[in-house]
């Protein structure tokens, strides 16, 4: 019977290898062309940079004028992505539904700025940016926050902090 043993490599061990923090890899050179009806925006934060906004304003008609206001819409993407992945299909989706709709960019990624560092953010930072972005611009009615995969829990339960108990969270 064969008997398995890891093989050691001195050689291999003594190297000293570092790497770059995957949050300061290179950004896209390329700019996601925005579809009809959206804007970019630029958030600015209270540290100076500024964050990349998509936004889809609701399509107005007569039968939707005379309904109930739907609060707004604010997307966040999760690891290794931007506001983009939200703005091919579902900003354009809910718009038509008659929802505005903001889909964000946490720093570091697509369009917004990179702060210094080797890091784009913590949790911490990256919830009182959103936190930010909500306070800033929507006062009277506050938006459904809709996440992607890691974000979705990590980042709301820490909004929580800062925006308090404006936050409502249902499954």
């Amino acid at each position: 019977m064969a008997s398995s043993s890891l093989v050691s490599f001195p050689c291999v061990s003594s190297l000293k290898t570092t790497f770059k923090p995957m949050a300061a890899l290179r950004k896209s050179s390329r700019t996601y062309e925005l579809k009809k009806g959206q804007n970019r925006l630029y958030h600015k934060l209270p540290s100076g940079l500024k964050m990349e906004v998509i936004e889809q304003r609701k399509e107005e008609d007569e039968k939707r004028r005379s309904e109930k206001e739907n609060p707004p819409l604010v997307f966040v993407h999760g690891s290794y992505h931007a506001a983009w992945c939200w703005a091919e299909h579902w900003l354009p989706f809910f718009s038509s539904s008659g929802f505005d709709s903001y889909a964000i960019s946490l720093l570091g990624q697509g369009e917004s700025d990179e702060p210094m560092g080797t890091v784009a953010g913590t949790l911490e930072t990256h919830a009182s940016d959103i936190a930010n972005f909500i306070e800033s611009n929507f006062s009277s009615s506050p938006p459904v926050l809709i996440g992607h995969f890691f974000y979705r829990i990590c980042l709301f339960c820490n909004i929580c902090f800062f925006v308090g108990e404006r936050v409502i969270f249902e499954e």
